[in-house]
C-alpha cells in the first residue's frame, strides 16, 4: 500500500460519526467542514468543491416549489456531505407528517 493511500485511511478512520438523535442536516454540515479541514484550497478550486453554508442550504430548500407528484426525484448536483439535500429533504418530511 503507498503512502497517501495509508494516510488516507487512516483520515477516514477519523471521520465523524452521526451522534444520537443529531438531525441529518447537522451531520451533513459537521462531515463537510470536517472533510474541508483535511483538503487545501488549491484542491477544492481545482475540484469545484465548496461548502455551502448550512443557513444557504435551509433557503434554498424553502425556496424550492414542491408539487403534488407521485415520485419525487432530488438532484443534489455536489451531493458530497448531502449539506443541499437534507434540509429539503427535512422540509419534505415535515410537509408529509403535517399532511
Amino acid at each position: 500500500m503507498q503512502t497517501a493511500d495509508i494516510q488516507e485511511n487512516r483520515i477516514l478512520d477519523q471521520r465523524p460519526i452521526p451522534l444520537e438523535n443529531e438531525y441529518p442536516t447537522s451531520y451533513a454540515d459537521r462531515m463537510g467542514r470536517w472533510y474541508a479541514r483535511f483538503v487545501s484550497e488549491d484542491h477544492k478550486k481545482g475540484s469545484g468543491q465548496y461548502l455551502t453554508p448550512m443557513e444557504v442550504a435551509k433557503f434554498m430548500a424553502r425556496a424550492c416549489k414542491l408539487k403534488d407528484v407521485g415520485t419525487l426525484r432530488v438532484l443534489d448536483p455536489g451531493a458530497g456531505a448531502g449539506i443541499l439535500s437534507c434540509p429539503y429533504v427535512k422540509r419534505l418530511l415535515r410537509i408529509l407528517i403535517v399532511a
